[in-house]
């Protein structure tokens, strides 16, 4: 029997990896375009350089609400190269579902779209963690009050530099990804960065990914099961966010994903 391997790598390595070696390739694409594999990285490093600078030390917890776009790959990756653990948000959940994730996972910073900073602006007395919302859909700047537009919260931060090495311990925490609550309130299940890679290179090994493949994202949410296969394998993710059936077969007869890995 084959003996599995994966790289002893931080999650956000697979990203630095993907863009050294094909900096033009397409990461993510969507209705407004796409990021090269190159800007996705440069994007992270921005996510990385805020939070080094807001937070000023690495183990923080940090929420982001996992939408369907190319923001949440950026953050997510961002949040992780920057020393700290990044908190799933769900984006459909209601107000007392939100706070409790944030409150039992102890968010300090939180990336969210407008709907969700909302809910947590007004909810913000009872998250005494709770420092910053920064909102990640407002290019006009317009957000609810006490929020941060995401432009402006990357503007503050000193531009990324190169940072000395870090240790990296593979069993480190990468995630919290809260549970379904079906058996009682959801709970949060703590990941490490090797479970997260040796995940993403079971999962691209089982669907056969290369570089050379497209993958179609049609789910609810941004899994970060689907976005970390393809960046191990340097594939193209196409997103499409709406929730019509129509939509994602136009969608994919126009991008051809490769056989047969499309999600769902």
């Amino acid at each position: 029997m084959p003996i599995f391997r994966y790289p002893e790598l931080p999650l956000d390595g697979l990203l630095r990896r993907a863009a050294l070696r094909d900096p033009a390739a397409c990461a993510v694409r969507t209705a407004h375009g796409m990021r090269t594999y190159a800007e996705l990285d440069a994007r992270a490093d921005r996510y990385a350089a805020y939070l080094e600078h807001a937070l000023g030390r690495r183990g923080a917890r940090v929420g982001i609400a996992n939408t369907l776009d190319e923001e949440f790959a950026a953050a997510w990756y961002g949040i992780l190269r920057s020393g700290n653990t990044a908190v799933l948000l769900n984006p459909l959940v209601r107000a007392a579902g939100l706070r409790h994730m944030c409150e039992d996972a102890r968010v300090e910073i939180a990336f969210v779209p407008t709907a969700t900073a909302e809910l947590l602006v007004k909810t913000a007395d009872r998250l005494p963690l709770l420092r910053a919302v920064v909102v990640t859909d407002a290019p006009d700047g317009i957000v609810p009050a006490d929020a941060v537009p995401l432009c402006v919260a990357l503007d503050r931060a000193p531009r990324p530099e190169p940072r000395p090495a870090v240790p990296f311990d593979p069993d480190t925490e990468a995630c919290v990804q809260f549970t379904t609550g079906t058996t009682g309130r959801p709970k949060g299940v703590r990941l490490t960065h090797r479970n997260l890679v040796a995940n993403a290179a079971q999962t691209a090994a089982a669907h056969h990914l290369d570089a050379g493949s497209v993958t179609l994202n049609n789910l609810p949410v941004h899994y970060p099961m689907h976005l970390n296969s393809a960046v191990y394998a340097a594939a193209c993710q196409v997103l499409c966010p709406s929730p019509r059936p129509a939509a994602a077969l136009a969608l994919a007869a126009r991008t051809g994903p490769t056989p047969p890995y499309t999600c769902p």
